[in-house]
């Protein structure tokens, strides 16, 4: 699989993951391998969302944006953050928003940042009150 092109690659795992056909060894390998160079930002986006959607844990989708030898467009990263909102996964949506803080998005992403930090405290300290209540 050395020889595929990343455009090939992403493609066809997103075709997979959309017809939900889990192949483990080819996500896998997407995974490992697809970031090591610099991408297109198509395929980058395609490839974060395919991965954000491929499984529950997100595992691979991690490993991929971490193996990155190159900073990742922001937008390319924006389903894997929309995933951890979704999810309610807070301290990997502030993972997500840090590989996302540079460029002219660096100002807007801290503060950002902060007050996701500020909100998901607030709404679990809210939580917690309201179960000792219970």
């Amino acid at each position: 699989m050395s020889e595929v092109a990343p455009l090939s690659l992403a493609s066809i795992a997103w075709a997979c993951v959309s017809m939900e056909v889990r192949q483990a060894a080819l996500l896998d390998r997407m995974a490992g391998t697809l970031f090591k160079a610099p991408v297109d930002e198509g395929v980058a986006s395609m490839a974060v969302w395919t991965l954000s959607r491929a499984e529950p844990d997100l595992r691979r989708a991690f490993r991929l944006v971490l193996s990155a030898r190159w900073r990742i467009p922001p937008v390319s990263l924006s389903a894997l953050l929309e995933e951890c909102e979704q999810r309610g996964l807070h301290q990997e949506e502030r993972r997500v928003l840090r590989l996302m803080e540079h460029g002219d998005l660096a100002p807007v992403v801290m503060d950002t940042c902060a007050f996701t930090a500020a909100f998901n405290t607030a709404a679990e300290t809210r939580y917690s009150g309201d179960r000792q209540w219970r």
